[in-house]
This record gives C-alpha cells, sequence and structure tokens, in this order.
C-alpha cells in the first residue's frame, strides 16, 4: 500500500533497515478504540505496535465490518506488559495471513501482518484496563477456576498464604486419601433391609457387633410395595388379656395398654382387620420415628377405600407371653453408652430432622454379645419365614427385642452393610460365607424352595489389569471364586442356554423376533388371546418402554382382565419375572374381554399393576428350543407300512373303539396321567437312515398334550399334538389328524416309543407309518443366530420346545433336564472344601458400608422377585446425583473433582435413562466416573485404558461384542465389517480429533488445506481393533437389578474366537505393532526364566487366564509344568520370608536372568521347554500338598505375516483316513504348535512336557526324533500315547512334514492384501487364508500396486475375482551401513520398523554395548562384532520418545510379489493366526492406545479441550502450546512427574499460567468464562 509523507509524519512511522516502510500505531487510552486508516486491499500489510506496558492494560486489534457493535474477529493482543500475540478464533491458523514478529520491532514493538481487507471492513485497536484486584477477589477468581467455587474459609486459607496458588495447587494434587464418588456412595449405603439377594444380605445379626436397633414399630421397609407382585405389607391389631397387641404380616410388633387409636386419638383401629400398610415410595422414610405417620388403607370405607394415618407406636413387649413373643430378650448395653450409642439423630441431614429423632436408633458397638447364648433359637434372618397372610408377600420375617439396663425397650432393626472388597483388601473369602449362608431354600408357598437371585452371589472379582497386584490367595473354606452361586433349580436364562448348548453339542438356542399371524389360527391353543376359545397368550416384560403406550386399543374390560391375569404371574412356585403365558379360560373371577376384541390377533402392550409393562408377543417367542432335529428337506421312497397301535405294547394306555374313523381293529387311548406309552417294535428300518414316521392320532381336548419320541431307547424329539377341530371350529374326537415326525432310524429292526408328558395323558392314538426317506437339502438354524447370543430368529418352529427364557426348572421330566449331567452341572457350585489356595480379589475403591452413618443415606437395587421393597426409580437415580454433589462441595480434594468433572465431559457417556442405560444402574455409573477422579493428575493413557474396558463405554458405543469379519461368515453367514462407532469416537473425540494439530492448537496444513489425522480406512482398520470384548463373570456383592449379578463394574475380557487376528495398520503409515515389540522368533531361549519375565498368580486354578485351554480339558490332564523346590523359578515364586514361608506374589517380574545346572534338566523342565503356559509349586498345607499355579505372561511380541519355508500344521483328529480339519501354514522358526510323531506305520503319538505344549518345528522334530518317531504327514492321531488323551480336541495345531507358502491377495481396485496359505500338497486350508478370504489390509507398497496387466504377466500370479493372488518371497535387508549415516534418533524411528530384544535379557557376552556412536540419546548393541563405523542387520538401537523405551532392529522385511516389479513392507501383527491367545490380544490393544496417547496431535488436542473446561473457551496458540509442552514434558514449574501425558503438570499449566491469572484478559470477550454446573 501507499502511504504519504505527511501521513508518515503525522503517525511517527519510521523506515526499517531493508527500505520498507512498517506504521506504528499506539493504542488507543482505556476504554476507547481506534480505528486504522488502513484502505481495503488483496495485499498483506504489516504494521507495528507497542506493547501494553500498563501491568493492568490490554490492547486488542481486530477486524469487524464497518461500524461500531457489528460482527467482529479478534487477531492480536497485548496485556500486562507482554508482548503481542496471535488469539484464538478466525485468523489463529497458519495460513490465515497473520503474523506476529517481534524481534524485528525490538523489545518494545512487535511487527503484526494483517490479513486481507475487504471492503466495508476495517481494523480496530481497542483498550482496556483494570484495577489491581483485591486479595480476596483474586483468590475467589482462582478458585472459581480451580474448583467448583470456594467457600468463604477457603479463600480466606488461601489469602492467608500470599495467594500462593503454586502451593494450594501442589497440595490439591497430593492430598491422600483421594476422595471417590463410589465409596461414598456405598459407606453411606446402610438402608434398612430384608430379603437377601445377589447383592447382599442383613449382615449384622442381632447380637453381633454393627447390628442396629430401634425404639418404633413400623419401619420404612414395611411401607414398600413389592417390586414384583406390587403386593404390600399388612397391619393388625388384636386384643388380648394384657392388652392389644400389633402384628405385621402375622408377627409380633409391639404391644399397648390401651386400645390403638388413629391420628387424633379419637377414632379406634379396627380389632381383627388386616390394613394395608403404605401407599406411596417417596415418603417412606418419614415412618421411621416414634409418633410418625405410617399411612394405612382401609379398604371397607366406601366404595374406594380410605388412607388413614397412624402414628407409629414405640416398641413395648414387657408382659407379652411367649405364645406372641416366642424369643429370647437381648440384653443390650447401657443407652447412650461408647457400646450403644445413639445415630440417625439428624445432625447430618437437617431436612430430615422432622422425621428423625434423637434416641430411636441405636447401634451396638461391642462383640461382647457374640459369644452368649442369648440369641441361640432366634429365626434366620436369611430366610424369610412363609405364611398364608391373604393379599401380602409370601415370606415375612419375626421381630425380636433387646432391652437396656435402664429397661429402654427396643427391636431389632435388620439392615444391609455393603462388604468391604477394595483392591488392596479383597474379601478373604471371596464372599463366599454370606453365599453359603444366604443358601437356604424358599419360594413363598412353604416347600422350602428360593427362587434364584435371592442368594448373595460370590463377590470376588476376576483378576485384571487394575486389581492384579493386590489378588491374595485364601484357604478358607468358604472362599469362592469369581463364578455364579449354587442354585437350587435351573434357571434358563442366556448363559444356560449357551452352556447346555455347549455341554449337549444339542442346538438349543432362544427364539425371538417370531411375528404374530393376524389370521385366527382356530385349529390350536394359540389364537386371538380373547376368542372363544381358551386360548393361551404369551406377554414378556418390556423394560424399556417407560410409558407402556399400546400400540392396539382394547376395551377397558380386555385390558382389566389381561391384566389380572399378568397380576397373577407371581403365584406360580416357579415364577417367570421375564414373561408370562396366560389364558383366559382359566381366570376364575368371571372377567371377560370387551365384545371387539375377540377377534383381535395382536394385542400390544399393557401396564400391570405394579408398574411394569407387558408386551404381547408370539406364543413362542423366547422359547427355549432344541433345534438339533428341525426337519431337512426329505424326498420319500419306497413303500409304506402301517405299525396298529393297538397291535402294540401299550403302558398306562388302553385298547379303545369309541371314536369312530379309526383303521384297523382300534385305537390305543392314552389315561390321563404323564409317563403312559405305546411302543411299536420291529420297525423295519431296512440298510438304516432317514426315515418318516406318520402318527394318526386324534386329540379334541384344548390341552397341550405332546408326546416324546424314542428311537431305540435314545431321545429323538418331541411330537406336537394339535387339536382336532371339526367343520365348526370346535375340538372333536372325531377327526383323525396325521403329525409327520423325521429321524434317522437304525439298519434292521428299531424301536419306537411314544410317552405322554404332561399330566392330562395324551391323544387317542390310531397307527403309526414308516418310509425311507432320501435328505435333498437341510436347514443350518446358525445361519438364524444372533452373534455373540443364544438368541436365534427363525421364521417359523418346527423343533421341541424345552422351556422358556426366565423358567425356574424344577424336577423336570423334559430332556434335557430329566439327564443327571445337566442338572449336577446347573444346579451346584463347589466353593472350597480342600482348603485349596483360592484368588481372591477386589474392585477400586468397592469399600464397605460404614454402620455409624446410619439408614438415611442411599438404598440399592433389587431384583424383580418376590419379597423386595425398594424405593422409587428417581430416588434411586438421585443418590447418583447427591453423591457427586457432596463430593463436589465438601472433599478436600477439590481441584481433583473439578479436574475429573473436566475430563468427564472429554470422555462422555450417555446418561441414565438416554435408551443405552437406565435410571437403576447406580453405582456402576458412579464407578465409571470414578475412572476420572482416580486418574485426575496421573496419565491421560491410563484412562484411555480403563474407559476402553469398560462395559457402560462399550455399550454406549456399541463396541460391546463387537466380532471380526470372519467370525461374521464363519457364524452369522454374513460378510459384516466390524463396528466402527468406538474407533471412531476415541479418536476424533477422545484423543487426537480430525485434523492435525502443531502444538499451538493450529491445524497442521498442506498446500493451504488441514491434514486429517484419520481416513475412512484408518476407522476400519482400527474398527479391526475393537472386536472381541465381552463381560466378565458377574458377581455380588454391588448394587444393581440383574437378577444373576453384574459385570459392568469390572474390566471386559476379550474373546479369542472373535476378535480379528490379521494386521492392523496405524496412523503413520505402519502397523500396530511397530517398533514396539520385538518379533517373536528373535525372542532368546528360556525367555520365561530371564530378566523381564512377568509371571501372574491363578492360584488353586491352573487354567490360564490369558491362554485358552480346551473347555474339555479336566482336571486329570497334565497341564501345567512342575517346578521342583530346588528350581530357582520356585525360589522367586514362593518368594518365601525369613521363617521359610511362600508368600506368593501376584505378580512376579524376574530381576535376573536364572542360572541352572545343566546337569538338572531332566529334573527341571522348564529350562529345556521353548514355551510354557502355567507352572504348579506344591507346598505342604495340613498334610496335603497343595499346588499354587501361576501363569506365564510372555513378553509382547509381533511375527511378520509373510514368511518363507513355511510349514503345513494340521489339526489332529482321531479318525483315520481322512482330515477333518482344512490346514495352515506356519512358520517354523515359531513356537506355535505341538509335535504330532509317526513310526513307519500307524497313527500319529502326541508327545509333550505337559498338555498343549507349543513348541518350533525344529524341537517338535527333536521331541519325535526321541521316541525314534518321525513328523506325521496327517492329522491322525491315537490317543494311546503319552499325550494322547484329548487328542481329538481341535483347540490347537501340530506340525506336520508338509510344506506350504504364503501367498499374497492383492485388491486390484484399492491395493489392500488378504493372506492366502497354499498348501504343497493342494489339501483344504482354513478359510481365513484361502483364496476366498475378505480379510484384507493395508500395506505400503514400495512403488505401487500390481495392475491387472502385471498379474497376467507373471507366472507366478493368478487372476480371482477382482483380485491377484502371487506367490511371494521375503527379503529381509540391512538398514544402515555404518553409524556415521544416522543424523538423529529422530532417524531412526522414521527409517527402522522392526522392533528386538532388550539387550540385557540375553546371556552376558551375547550382547556388547558400542555406546551411543555418536547418535545422541542413543546407545548401539552388537552381538557379532560389528563396530560403530560397520553395522550389521542384528545391530541393535536403544533409545527413549516421551518417556517410551524403543530397542530397534537394524533390518527391515519386504514382501515381494514374485514375476513382479511390486512390493511391500511385510507388515507385523501381534496375533498368531495359528495359534491365538487373548494374551497377545491385550498386548494388541495396548499398543493401538498407545498409538493415539503418542499421536503428535494428542498434546494440543487434550489441552484445548482441558482449558476450555477451564473456563478458558478460546485459549490463544501460545497458551495451548505452553500447556501441551507441560503435559508432554510432564512438568509445569516443578509440578508434575516429568513423564510424558502427566495431567497434573497440564492442570498446573492450565492454573498457573500468566493467561489465566490475568484479570485484565476478563474484558478480552473472547478469552471465555467460567460456567459450571455447580458454584457454592
Amino acid at each position: 500500500m501507499r502511504i504519504s509523507v505527511a501521513s508518515l509524519f503525522f503517525l511517527g512511522i519510521s523506515i526499517d533497515a531493508t527500505g520498507g516502510q512498517v506504521v506504528t500505531y499506539p493504542c488507543p487510552s482505556a476504554g476507547t478504540s481506534t480505528i486504522l486508516p488502513i484502505s481495503p486491499t488483496t495485499e498483506s500489510t504489516t504494521i507495528r505496535l507497542p506493547k501494553v506496558s500498563n501491568p493492568n492494560g490490554l490492547c486488542i486489534l481486530l477486524r469487524r465490518a464497518a461500524g461500531v457493535g457489528n460482527r467482529r474477529a479478534h487477531v492480536a493482543r497485548s496485556y500486562a506488559d507482554r508482548q503481542w500475540e496471535r488469539v484464538a478464533g478466525l485468523f489463529a491458523e497458519s495460513d490465515s495471513g497473520v503474523a506476529v514478529d517481534c524481534e524485528a520491532g525490538g523489545a518494545n514493538e512487535c511487527d503484526v501482518t494483517l490479513p486481507v481487507l475487504q471492503q466495508g471492513e476495517e481494523f480496530v485497536l481497542e483498550s482496556h484496563d483494570t484495577t489491581e484486584p483485591l486479595s480476596e477477589n483474586e483468590a475467589a477468581r482462582f478458585l472459581e477456576q480451580a474448583t467448583f467455587g470456594g467457600s468463604l474459609q477457603d479463600i480466606q486459607s488461601l489469602v492467608s498464604t500470599g495467594n500462593d496458588f503454586h502451593a494450594w495447587l501442589d497440595d490439591q494434587i497430593n492430598v491422600q486419601p483421594t476422595s471417590s464418588i463410589r465409596a461414598f456412595y456405598r459407606r453411606h449405603t446402610n438402608p434398612k433391609f430384608e430379603f437377601p439377594y445377589n447383592t447382599g444380605a442383613v449382615s449384622k445379626l442381632p447380637c453381633e457387633q454393627y447390628s442396629r436397633w430401634r425404639r418404633y414399630a413400623i419401619t420404612s421397609r414395611d411401607c414398600l410395595k413389592e417390586r414384583k407382585t406390587g403386593l404390600q405389607k399388612h397391619l393388625e391389631v388384636k386384643s388380648f388379656s394384657w392388652g392389644y397387641g400389633i402384628f405385621v404380616d402375622g408377627f409380633f410388633r409391639t404391644a399397648s395398654a390401651s386400645r390403638p387409636k388413629f391420628w387424633g386419638g379419637i377414632e379406634d383401629i379396627k380389632l381383627n382387620y388386616r390394613y394395608r400398610i403404605g401407599t406411596t415410595q417417596e415418603a417412606n422414610w418419614r415412618s421411621d420415628c416414634i409418633g410418625c405417620a405410617v399411612l394405612l388403607w382401609d379398604a371397607d370405607w366406601g366404595d374406594k377405600g380410605m388412607i388413614k394415618v397412624f402414628p407409629n407406636p414405640e416398641v413395648k413387649f414387657s408382659g407379652v407371653p411367649s405364645s406372641v413373643n416366642p424369643y429370647n430378650t437381648v440384653d443390650l448395653p447401657k443407652m447412650n453408652s461408647i457400646d450403644l450409642p445413639s445415630i440417625d439423630n439428624g445432625e447430618n441431614w437437617p431436612a430430615f430432622a422432622t422425621w428423625v429423632h434423637p434416641n430411636e436408633n441405636v447401634l451396638l458397638n461391642t462383640t461382647s454379645l457374640e459369644d452368649t447364648n442369648q440369641c441361640e433359637g432366634f429365626p434366620d434372618f436369611y430366610i424369610p419365614i412363609p405364611h398364608d397372610e391373604p393379599g401380602a408377600p409370601k415370606g415375612a420375617f419375626p421381630t425380636v427385642f433387646g432391652k437396656t439396663p435402664s429397661g429402654i425397650e427396643f427391636a431389632y432393626d435388620p439392615h444391609l452393610a455393603l462388604q468391604e472388597n477394595t483392591v488392596d483388601n479383597p474379601l478373604p473369602d471371596g464372599g463366599g460365607r454370606l453365599s453359603i449362608a444366604t443358601q437356604g431354600l424358599w419360594r413363598g408357598s412353604g416347600t422350602g424352595h428360593r427362587t434364584p437371585g435371592e442368594q448373595v452371589m460370590c463377590q470376588n472379582v476376576e483378576p485384571n489389569f487394575l486389581n492384579e497386584e493386590g489378588c491374595k490367595l485364601s484357604y478358607l473354606k468358604e472362599a469362592c471364586s469369581p463364578s455364579q452361586y449354587p442354585d437350587d433349580m435351573i434357571y434358563l436364562d442366556e448363559a444356560t442356554v449357551a452352556g447346555l448348548r455347549e455341554m449337549t453339542s444339542k442346538n438349543v438356542h432362544i427364539v425371538e423376533n417370531l411375528e404374530i399371524d393376524n389370521l385366527l389360527d382356530v385349529s390350536s391353543l394359540y389364537g386371538a388371546p380373547c376368542g372363544d376359545g381358551a386360548y393361551i397368550s404369551r406377554w414378556i416384560h418390556d423394560e424399556t418402554d417407560l410409558l407402556c403406550e399400546s400400540s392396539v386399543v382394547l376395551g377397558e374390560e380386555t385390558v382389566r382382565m389381561f391384566r389380572a391375569l399378568i397380576d397373577a404371574r407371581g403365584e406360580s412356585v416357579v415364577a417367570n419375572a421375564h414373561l408370562v403365558d396366560v389364558q383366559k379360560a382359566v381366570f376364575p373371577n368371571g372377567l371377560q374381554c370387551s365384545a371387539g376384541d375377540k377377534t383381535k390377533t395382536i394385542f400390544g402392550s399393557i401396564l400391570a399393576s405394579d408398574g411394569t409393562c407387558w408386551r404381547h408377543v408370539h406364543h413362542q417367542e423366547h422359547s427355549v428350543v432344541d433345534f438339533s432335529g428341525m426337519l431337512p428337506d426329505l424326498d420319500p421312497t419306497g413303500d409304506v407300512v402301517v405299525y396298529e397301535a393297538e397291535d402294540q405294547t401299550m403302558s398306562g394306555a388302553n385298547f379303545k373303539t369309541s371314536h369312530l374313523g379309526f383303521s384297523g381293529t382300534g385305537y390305543a387311548d392314552y389315561g390321563a396321567a404323564s409317563g403312559l406309552y405305546v411302543e411299536f417294535s420291529n420297525v423295519d428300518g431296512g440298510s438304516g437312515g432317514w426315515c418318516i414316521l406318520k402318527f394318526r392320532y386324534t386329540m379334541g381336548s384344548l390341552d397341550a398334550r405332546p408326546l416324546s419320541v424314542t428311537l431305540n431307547g435314545e431321545y429323538a424329539g418331541e411330537l406336537a399334538i394339535a387339536t382336532t377341530v371339526d367343520s365348526t371350529g370346535a375340538g372333536s374326537w372325531d377327526v383323525w389328524e396325521e403329525e409327520t415326525f423325521a429321524t434317522v432310524c437304525g439298519a434292521g429292526m428299531n424301536t419306537v416309543r411314544v410317552t405322554s408328558t404332561v399330566d392330562v395323558g395324551g391323544p387317542n392314538l390310531d397307527y403309526m407309518s414308516y418310509q425311507d426317506a432320501n435328505q435333498v437339502g437341510g436347514t443350518d438354524i446358525q445361519q438364524y443366530v444372533t452373534p455373540g447370543s443364544s438368541f436365534v430368529s427363525v421364521p417359523f418352529i418346527d423343533a421341541p420346545i424345552i422351556g422358556r427364557l426366565g423358567d425356574h426348572i424344577v424336577d423336570s421330566l423334559v430332556w434335557p433336564f430329566n439327564t443327571q449331567a445337566i442338572t449336577d452341572a446347573f444346579k451346584t457350585v463347589t466353593f472350597n472344601p480342600l482348603e485349596s489356595p483360592v484368588l481372591v480379589c477386589g474392585s477400586p475403591e468397592e469399600v464397605g458400608s460404614d454402620p455409624f452413618n446410619g439408614d438415611k443415606g442411599f438404598d440399592i437395587v433389587v431384583p424383580e422377585n418376590e419379597g423386595f421393597r425398594e424405593k422409587s426409580i428417581w430416588e434411586l437415580s438421585s443418590m447418583r446425583h447427591t453423591s457427586w454433589t457432596e463430593l463436589a462441595l465438601h472433599a478436600k480434594d477439590s481441584l481433583r473433582q473439578k479436574m475429573a468433572w473436566s475430563l468427564s465431559q472429554v470422555i462422555a457417556v450417555g446418561l441414565p435413562g438416554s435408551g443405552m442405560v437406565f435410571y437403576e444402574e447406580t453405582e456402576q455409573f458412579i464407578a465409571f466416573y470414578d475412572i476420572f477422579i482416580r486418574n485426575a493428575f496421573g496419565s491421560y493413557r491410563d484412562i484411555l485404558k480403563e474407559v476402553s474396558f469398560n462395559k457402560i463405554m462399550a455399550k454406549w458405543l456399541s463396541f460391546y461384542g463387537n466380532t471380526s469379519l470372519q467370525y461374521n461368515i464363519e457364524n452369522k453367514g454374513e460378510a459384516s465389517f466390524p463396528d466402527e462407532n468406538y474407533a471412531r469416537e476415541i479418536m476424533q473425540l477422545f484423543s487426537i480429533g480430525l485434523y492435525k494439530l502443531n502444538m499451538d492448537g493450529t491445524k497442521v496444513r498442506e498446500n493451504g488445506s488441514p491434514v486429517e489425522t484419520y481416513r475412512i480406512e484408518d476407522v476400519v482398520s482400527y474398527a479391526r481393533l475393537w472386536t472381541g470384548f465381552g463381560g466378565v463373570y458377574k458377581r455380588g456383592g454391588t448394587s444393581t437389578s440383574g437378577r444373576r449379578g453384574d459385570d459392568s463394574l469390572d474390566p471386559m475380557n476379550i474373546r479369542a474366537l472373535k476378535r480379528d487376528l490379521f494386521p492392523k495398520s496405524d496412523l503413520n503409515q505402519g502397523f500396530i505393532g511397530d517398533r514396539s515389540a520385538p518379533l517373536c522368533s528373535d525372542l532368546p531361549s528360556g525367555h520365561a526364566l530371564r530378566k523381564g519375565a512377568v509371571w501372574t498368580l491363578l492360584g488353586s486354578n491352573p487354567s490360564p487366564r490369558l491362554q485358552e485351554d480346551p473347555d474339555d480339558w479336566g482336571p486329570q490332564l497334565k497341564r501345567s509344568l512342575d517346578i521342583n523346590p530346588a528350581s530357582p523359578l520356585f525360589n522367586k515364586l514362593c518368594s518365601p520370608t525369613l521363617y521359610g514361608d511362600c508368600t506368593f506374589p501376584a505378580n512376579v517380574v524376574l530381576d535376573e536372568n536364572l542360572s541352572y545346572d545343566p546337569t538338572s534338566a531332566s529334573e527341571m523342565t522348564e529350562q529345556t521347554v521353548d514355551t510354557i503356559r502355567t507352572v504348579q509349586i506344591k507346598i505342604k498345607t495340613s498334610g496335603l500338598a497343595t499346588p499354587v499355579f501361576y501363569e506365564y505372561k510372555r513378553q509382547p511380541c509381533v511375527e511378520h505375516s509373510f514368511f518363507d519355508n513355511g510349514v503345513k500344521l494340521v489339526q489332529a483328529r482321531n479318525i483315520q483316513g481322512q482330515q477333518t480339519k482344512p490346514s495352515m501354514c506356519g512358520d517354523p522358526r515359531l513356537a506355535i504348535a505341538t509335535p504330532m510323531c509317526c513310526s513307519s506305520a500307524g497313527l500319529g503319538h502326541f508327545y509333550c512336557n505337559y498338555q498343549g505344549e507349543r513348541m518350533t518345528f525344529a524341537s517338535a522334530q527333536l521331541m519325535c526324533g526321541s521316541h525314534g518317531e518321525d513328523i506325521c504327514q496327517t492329522g491322525d492321531v491315537s490317543e494311546d500315547s503319552e499325550c494322547g488323551t484329548g487328542a481329538t480336541s481341535d483347540a490347537f495345531r501340530s506340525w506336520s512334514s508338509g510344506g506350504c507358502d504364503v501367498h499374497a491377495k492383492v485388491d486390484l481396485f484399492s491395493g489392500e492384501v488378504a493372506i492366502v496359505h497354499n498348501m504343497d500338497d493342494q489339501t483344504d486350508v482354513e478359510a481365513t487364508v484361502d483364496k476366498d478370504t475378505l480379510n484384507f489390509f493395508k500395506v505400503k507398497w514400495e512403488e505401487s500396486a500390481p495392475s491387472m496387466n502385471d498379474c497376467l504377466a507373471s507366472s507366478s500370479c493368478i487372476v480371482h475375482e477382482k483380485s491377484c493372488i502371487c506367490s511371494t518371497a521375503v527379503i529381509d535387508h540391512q538398514v544402515f551401513l555404518s553409524a556415521d549415516e544416522v543424523s538423529s534418533a529422530d532417524e531412526l524411528m522414521e527409517n527402522l520398523y522392526t522392533g528386538a530384544v532388550d539387550p540385557a535379557t540375553f546371556d552376558e557376552g551375547h550382547y556388547s554395548s558400542l555406546g551411543s556412536c555418536n547418535i545422541s540419546g542413543v546407545t548401539v548393541y552388537s552381538k557379532s562384532g560389528a563396530v560403530c563405523s560397520s553395522l550389521d542387520q542384528d545391530t541393535v538401537f536403544a533409545l527413549e520418545v516421551k518417556n517410551k523405551q524403543y530397542f530397534l532392529k537394524n533390518s527391515n522385511s519386504k514382501v515381494l510379489l514374485t514375476g513382479t516389479s511390486s512390493s511391500f513392507r511385510n507388515p507385523v501383527q501381534y496375533n498368531s493366526l495359528a495359534d491365538p491367545e487373548v494374551r497377545d490380544m491385550l498386548f494388541e490393544t495396548d499398543e493401538t492406545i498407545d498409538s493415539l496417547f503418542y499421536h503428535p496431535s494428542h498434546p494440543p488436542f487434550l489441552s484445548v479441550r482441558l482449558l476450555q473446561r477451564f473456563g478458558l473457551s478460546n485459549p490463544s496458540p501460545g497458551l495451548v502450546e505452553r500447556v501441551a509442552t507441560a503435559y508432554s514434558e510432564g512438568s509445569y514449574d516443578g509440578i508434575g512427574s516429568g513423564k510424558y501425558g502427566d495431567l497434573g503438570a497440564l492442570v498446573a499449566a492450565v492454573l498457573l499460567d500468566d493467561e489465566s491469572r490475568e484479570v485484565v484478559l476478563d474484558h478480552d470477550p473472547s478469552h471465555g468464562h467460567i460456567r459450571e454446573p455447580l458454584v457454592k
């Protein structure tokens, strides 16, 4: 631009040394603005601006639309004697045209290059200032930003330190113990309680320390409804010679000398009349005091009854005879003594003061009564006593009483107390004692059976990365392992169905998504629910429909009748809380359907009386069905042979001729009983095979009368018998039908027996016909299976129904529950009768209830079982909010609470009620939030890992149960890719964002465009990393509504079967596993015994936790190596005390290479094997040699996906003449298979040091040679060998003598590659690696992928569909010839991809150090005489980047497509295709998290988001860079660990930086302001 000389003189403009003219514009006075005289131009303009020298001043340069108050964009600013700087917003980016140069202008001026000015725009300078803030205001401003607002005391305390914010922050970071919302919730969870269930039970019995006692007769728990039935307790007053007694559900509560009256003292309460207690849930706690209102319902008062108020009476029992109060009176200590303090006096809960009276609740704070006999003969407060009180819950607990020396009378007040089970202090018995104590039997009818869900479950937690360091061994008999509690009946849930399927090898599944037929089926019992017949309809409890708005309009009479039918569901002794089958004809009270509903077949939803919603479904929905006999497509052949029923053997059935239409001389009439049968003998099956049996019958009854069919003594299936109807649709015994049953008949003569299975007997059976059949097609039930579950969505059911989801099976005669093996498997669990070492582990912040906190705190969620009464859903939800608020307001570590809240805004999950989760899941969400509290000042990487393994997050972002492409193909019958939701969100929202960032938070740009951090192909690749995640064992000890416990509080596991095993590309044109892990083939021999080897404690369980053994391996198999007591490994694992007692640490990391005497190899085989899975060491306890098992956790290592000289791997089968499983190609250098050895003739043999031992091909050859045999060619193996037991298992692979190659399948459009294995003998290969594989992944091509022409031109390639399959050659090549070629550690990281083993792991002298070789920050190692000037492929470079240690091998590997010029980098992968293990999947997941955590964009990404959460909504690029630098270096002004990713250093930079503390910046409208959810 041109400026006149006059203007230069007026503005005081100087000319710089280069001759350029730079205009200096001073800032205007405070409170004013100046429009700069700069005209619109297409060229950039540079001006010079003096910095603001006023320590309380601010000058802002902005561009705006012409005119005051119009749209504005800030360009730069100077404040408080600081140089000019760019600000956040439109002009922060490098391509915005704005630049600030403070060197050209000297110490006090900066040159600012301005953006282009358009017509109608103007540049403006505006100034602000402020006065020096008062110390109190400055402190308040700081606390408002750093916490949820400071109290006056907090402010004054900070001012007294001279507002030493640094010291305050340092103290806050180090506050111990840290606060926890989960711990706060659990300590205050001490509610009045009755019925035990999976969470817990009444924990302190009357004579035990911390038992609770009350002086009022009626409790808030009496006022609650049963969750399942809506039933409520009843109060009754009876007259006696000694006065009046008040009873609750038949049990005595208190006595009164005068007749009790209602509120006001005028109206007498009726005698011998049962008043229903309580009408609301929300106000029930107001009854817990003497004289407080108890609401009673008088049903006799008018048409609708009336609520009456009854003053809660005081406990009185003196003079009451033992016929009414049969229990001893407990001698309580002195009132308000240390041994019997008064609690719940209202001092901590002012809002409750009206209803919390002093000295009415006491706590027994002594053990003095525990050794007395005062409580002998007391009832079992775990098991309710059944009673027959009409309209009341089916069981109740009696009341026992106590008295102080001064005569004050109390009633025992049962409470729930959660048990402590923390990481550092796990429950010694794992919760087994309470589980055993509550295993009594009850189901409310006096028969002595308990429904599942009421017994307290084992609280023991599976070992995981959060708790494993604190796990301990328990030798208690009551110690339980993480598993289900022992049921006294079989609960038919999804887990049971899966277990039945596994145990019986039958296709047992749960049917779902059946559609109701709109056409009325008058021929069965399942037509219109209101039809003229006695039709049966099924209703499922719909927990998701909170409003229960029916899609079908029903008449009032219909709704009333079906509501009554559904309400009656709890009256069955084996009630199903999930679904109910109701039948109109069996309802006795004369209710009937509305006329307009009689022909409807779809009924929508009905709201039950207890507020639950029930949805009408197909009558077979959620039936548990055995599809094993599902009919294939058959073609009948041959003659039909008829066998008359009356000529056969009959048991309980009779020869009859009453009903006409039969063939032969008559028919068989089943009597009215189950177990009656007709047996057809000498049924000629010819040569055997499929046959069609047709049974001609008549059945005029509407009752279901199925017949069980056995063939030659074996159960064959169930014969469905439909009602036979006449032309009017009415059931008729004179109409005959045929039912077809297909099965496989034996050769020669067969015996067919058809048996009645229900008490009403069976049909009239005329004959059975036989006909041969050929199979022409089949039905694969797997195509209908819902992935990862036991559910199937089939269009119809043509198979036996064995039960319903949610049923409780008791003494069933139906297969499979009539077999001993099934009942044994699903009805019993053994805890620890042999006092074996059980590993017990806890959970973070799983503290116990504090009995001194009283019962006005929190309640728990209970399942929908009989007897359970609970608070309303809103009260339960508010407990989470209350816990958070209490810590936000009162926690000593208030900065930690603010930081946790900020982190929760970055990594967020849906709020309860948002569709994915529900109000009742209180403790689960609190525990999720605790992740942020626990790690608030630690490493953000720990947060990423914890949330990635959290079930709530997995459910929210839909990777729970996520499965691989190959799993979907093989198990779902569809080529569906893994869900991408979490893969995208963990990058975009949680770690690195959409665009690559500079350290100052501005976008990295190429050619003027921002560079994306990831592309869609990266999302696809990372989605494959988030497969296989699933829940762990459900357990007790936590608040959950789940009938079978909860698994949301503990980190998820990975299911190997569902995990994607193939290489995954990272975000840096490489692969997950690059540099971070060595090649598995490079691990030294005996690596389990070398420095750094990790061993994890298993306890008495020989099964490894991180590796998988076949499910059918029993305890008789030798799965572990025995460790000799003289072994160096024994001493390390035992870790003895000074007295020689083993301590068995939870984790053992070897601190040295173990040294063995070579002559001890036969006694200490651990030194000679290639792999170790588990070992056992035995110690003497009580005269028994008790084994303790450890698992070897092999260090992370990777494999190259392509290799030369492959060896064929087979899966052994004890089947001669054929290999039943396809093969795979194995890298002979890897210990991935077992030896299978053959002599010159005969079957192969297994030899091993332990069952399933994996070894390299060379070791397998040696093993076979030591037995005079060679490696086998096929997979035929004999069990009659050293390790032959279980030889038919295909859970692992064996080396064969065959060869194979690894080919590359290249997608000709995308350039992606898949792995194809090719056997030399052309045998079939596994689907994962055959030529049709779809498991493609991205590779880095050296130049370009082959074209179609390249493929056609090569004799080593073939075109297959849209791909090119080529043979390959692997080339490993040295990268650096000399250290002189390396300029820096960064250059090593850029050019070397292969990790190396830590040289310290090898024997002394194996590697030698060459020092740094003049490469800063690097140590170079050689093992073959290499020197700095002449390196080799085995040279190792050791360096550290962002506190992460790397060992890099001076070698890279590439794959050449034979016959072409195309080559690509040889991918690495953690997962072995031949021997996949959960261990390696966990390593892969860790490395995935690292790839995001160490990404260059992560520090500025996270810094911006946390700055915003601390009130700086638009931080300047300079501030972002300073905060990101502190985070990266792990330190800010002495605060932090000095390690990369330290959140303590980050928050210190956020709060202490000048940009945060300068008050004058509050005048900058773009700077940001505090807006928090709560300010005190």
